[in-house]
């Protein structure tokens, strides 16, 4: 048990450092890999659908001097895709269940909640939730009011017009 609990961490580790290096931080896993240990403590002893662990990455993020906006995305895009797995695991498992003919409603309900929380995180790192478009009520127009970059950093398009930088960064 003690072993798969390593590889488990270890692959944690990696999932965070592909996360980092999707929004253009460069960790090595000997720095992760105590966040990430720190970070599923605090799941477990706080738990929050695994966002109280982001709090140890932004916290080394700040001694660091590293970008918390970057870190913040890393750690969201961490969290959709856990959900986007959790989710095929739980088809599967809903799927067993209705073929055998023992899937009850509050497994429905349930899993409804789940999949609609995994559908939040995804339509806000895509940007489709942007809170940066309002409608012009007396237009009917739609226009941007902040620019959205977690689309842009997460799905590599290009970044901004000052040179990579998110709102509130300094180059420090």
């Amino acid at each position: 048990a003690l072993v798969v609990q390593g590889a488990w961490l270890v692959n944690q580790t990696a999932q965070y450092r592909a996360a980092y290096r999707v929004v253009g931080l460069d960790q090595p896993y000997r720095t992760l890999l105590p966040l990430v240990l720190a970070s599923t403590f605090l799941n477990v002893v706080a738990p929050s659908a695994g966002i109280s662990g982001l709090a140890v990455f932004l916290d080394d993020a700040r001694k660091r001097g590293v970008s918390t906006a970057r870190v913040t995305l890393a750690g969201v895009l961490y969290i959709v895709f856990d959900y986007i797995a959790f989710s095929i695991v739980l088809t599967l498992g809903l799927l067993a269940l209705f073929r055998r003919n023992d899937l009850h409603a509050s497994e429905l309900v349930a899993s409804g909640i789940l999949f609609g929380v995994a559908l939040v995180l995804i339509s806000i790192v895509d940007g489709t939730a942007d809170p940066g478009i309002e409608e012009d009520s007396r237009r009917g127009s739609h226009r941007r009011t902040l620019p959205s970059r977690s689309h842009s950093l997460a799905f590599g398009h290009s970044r901004t017009s000052r040179g990579g930088l998110l709102d509130g960064e300094d180059r420090t």
